[in-house]
């Protein structure tokens, strides 16, 4: 027995666990994986006097907060500096959608995590355009809190530790964005913090298929939209 997958569900706001479980797994046999893209924030590289040229890759957006939600769908382009360190400091709205959700761009850029660009394989220092979605939150989909009562685990499968994980001795947490369906079943949205060595996809696949207890809101049964954390760690 080589390792230990923990799975735990967070929401926007505190909630009691979703039956958090803890299991022991056996390493899983050699099979080809078909991958699955981690959707992001669109960057572009910008105007920029000291990094130039098509060997450039521009910054990347490694870990958000999460989906952010208006009352229409829209993109604000931001542009923004991301220094060698990864440090982002936003500079100004290239194009906007109102002053209110500019604003929660801004807020919610400069708290997202990003690894530099990289100009012949190392870091340098980048002006870079982000581009920030906003959806529309559906009125039959819900957050946890208030009169939501959150789902509850009828059945799972456990997620597998992969070999490349194993043998690079790398442990991490893959947070995924989910849709769990008034039928109890999960859509999964989109990857909002990837650790990569495959355990992406193997969150993902194994997510897929759980089944819930649909979340509630004054008894009746609705879909609910939340993080899930799936913590991969080696013993």
């Amino acid at each position: 027995m080589l390792s230990i997958a923990e799975v735990s569900i967070t929401g926007a706001v505190p909630l009691p666990p979703v039956l958090p479980v803890t299991t022991t797994v056996l390493p899983p046999p050699v099979a080809e994986t078909t991958a699955i893209p981690a959707p992001s924030q669109r960057t572009h590289i910008g105007n920029n006097e000291t990094v130039t040229g098509s060997t450039v890759t521009p910054p990347q957006v490694i870990e958000t907060a999460g989906s952010l939600y208006a009352a229409t769908e829209g993109t604000v382009t931001l542009e923004a500096s991301v220094d060698a360190q990864a440090n982002i400091h936003v500079l100004r709205v290239v194009k906007g959608l109102n002053a209110e959700l500019d604003d929660r761009a801004i807020d919610a850029v400069s708290n997202w995590k990003f690894s530099p660009a990289l100009k012949d394989g190392a870091p340098v220092a980048a002006i870079t355009q982000i581009e920030v979605d906003f959806k529309k939150l559906l009125p039959e989909t819900f957050r946890i809190g208030g009169d939501v009562r959150p789902p509850t685990v009828v059945s799972r499968v456990e997620p597998d530790y992969t070999y490349e994980a194993r043998d690079a001795h790398y442990q991490g947490t893959v947070v995924l964005e989910a849709k769990i369906r008034k039928d109890g079943s999960v859509e999964i949205m989109r990857v909002v913090h990837s650790v990569g060595y495959g355990l992406d996809e193997s969150a993902i696949e194994a997510l897929k298929q759980w089944v819930f207890r649909p979340a509630t809101k004054n008894g009746q049964a609705v879909d609910v939209v939340l993080n899930i954390e799936v913590n991969f760690n080696l013993r």
